[in-house]
């Protein structure tokens, strides 16, 4: 049976899916997977010149979401606490320095506690011998006790030497100048760009050009395969030990993917480059895709024919209006900000892709990854890596097979490895048919 034959049940594919995610939401996978209820939070790490020459500065953006946070109920208020760790290391593992913050949030609703737009942002700076370090950054939520890490190389540049430098690129969500010329902004945490925002900032710290010096700044922003969607030049005035340099792109007209910001400034003889990559997010597509084109091929498993065939064909102006469109028809509950479904469907298909891909053939397009799209984690396996019971195929050598038990729907599904190389093909693809119709 082909792929097709499942699109002509889409709509039951959507509603299964729910129920299926409803039935256990927390996703129990067992064998196959397992899921960390750890706070997640972002981390943007920003280099630029200390007050001391013979140091290097290195500032930590630390951007925690409510909704990510266990609040309880105190009084008519509900309140959240959460302590914030950095440790830095040297390239052989040795203690260097750290820093810990702890905080309290206060809240008025039940709702702010899960709004994905409410977050605490702190900020962690060091001054550090210019070098190379190994960075860990710890959330601990203080109610579940539950502890999210990140973890980073980096390298902190030496603004000891004379000539133009630069300080790393720092995207803003917006910024604003006093009368004495002194910026203050809010950073953009992640390397995450959000199309709502049609603009972005970038804030860049020149050293070193003498005040009036003219200097040229180029830039330019490219995508996959070095095009260049945008690009400009200007000139500027230095201000002596630090000027500090911002500009704005659009982002309203780059599609969704990975981009990387190139900024070159030239005074005279003299010169410097600096640049950084960062992903533009289009409302609903995860950035696991890189193009919505891509988020919108996955649904061969939850569309219609008709569908998907509409989606493909629309022209590329309209294709994301469409997408957002379908999507909101197929939101189990829609009285929330996010679509669960389509969170859940997303997830899936990023795991098939991380565990069941072949050569040239993605994880969810390959027959486990089908299957676990659909019904999710099985769960049991019973792994037969070398056939030892026997498992065959009329008339075809079997290598190795995995039966994969789903309780709630009283149905196996049998997987053969006929060649050894890990490609196991369903067995009993009629089973799974049975459950989608």
């Amino acid at each position: 049976m082909s792929v097709i034959q499942s699109r002509k049940h889409g709509i039951h594919i959507a509603i299964f899916l729910v129920l299926s995610f409803l039935s256990n939401p927390s996703l129990s996978l067992q064998e196959l997977a397992s899921v960390d209820d750890a706070p997640l939070f972002d981390v943007e790490f920003f280099n630029k010149a200390s007050t001391d020459l013979h140091l290097s500065h290195l500032d930590l953006y630390i951007k925690v979401f409510y909704n990510e946070l266990q609040f309880v109920k105190s009084g008519d208020k509900f309140k959240a606490q959460f302590e914030i760790s950095v440790s830095v290391f040297d390239t052989t593992s040795k203690f260097v320095d750290s820093d810990k913050i702890k905080q309290e949030l206060v809240v008025d609703s039940f709702q702010n506690t899960k709004s994905p737009n409410e977050f605490s942002l702190r900020t962690v700076s060091f001054d550090l011998p210019p070098k190379d370090y190994e960075i860990t950054v710890d959330l601990q939520d203080m109610e579940t006790q539950k502890i999210g890490r990140h973890k980073r190389s980096v390298s902190l540049r030496s603004y000891a030497t004379k000539g133009i430098l630069t300080s790393d690129i720092l995207f803003l969500d917006f910024y604003s100048r006093d009368k004495q010329g002194k910026v203050t902004f809010e950073p953009r945490v992640s390397g995450t760009k959000d199309r709502a925002s049609k603009l972005l900032y970038i804030y860049i710290e020149l050293y070193n050009v003498p005040e009036n010096d003219s200097v040229l700044v180029e830039y330019n922003v490219s995508g996959r395969d070095n095009q260049i969607f945008q690009s400009d030049k200007y000139w500027i005035r230095g201000r002596g030990r630090i000027t500090q340099n911002i500009f704005k792109i659009s982002s309203e007209n780059l599609p969704h993917g990975r981009y990387t910001t190139k900024v070159d400034f030239t005074a005279g003889a003299v010169s410097a480059t600096v640049e950084s990559a960062f992903n533009m997010y289009i409302d609903g597509v995860p950035l696991s895709f890189t193009t919505l084109d891509e988020a919108i091929e996955v649904l061969k498993y939850i569309a219609s024919e008709e569908e998907f065939k509409e989606l493909k064909n629309i022209p590329q102006e309209k294709k994301h209006e469409a997408f957002i469109k379908f999507w909101k028809k197929n939101d189990p509950s829609p009285e929330t900000l996010e679509n669960e479904l389509r969170k859940e469907y997303y997830n899936r298909v990023q795991y098939a892709n991380e565990h069941f891909y072949r050569a040239k053939k993605a994880g969810w397009k390959t027959d486990m990854g089908w299957v676990y799209v659909v019904l999710g984690a099985p769960d049991s396996i019973d792994r037969n890596p070398f056939n030892q019971t026997g498992a065959f195929r009329p008339g075809k050598t079997v290598k190795a097979s995995e039966l994969w038990s789903y309780y709630q729907y009283n149905r196996q599904f049998l997987f053969l490895d006929e060649l050894g190389f890990g490609d196991y093909r369903l067995n009993n693809p009629n089973t799974l048919y049975e459950i989608i119709n």
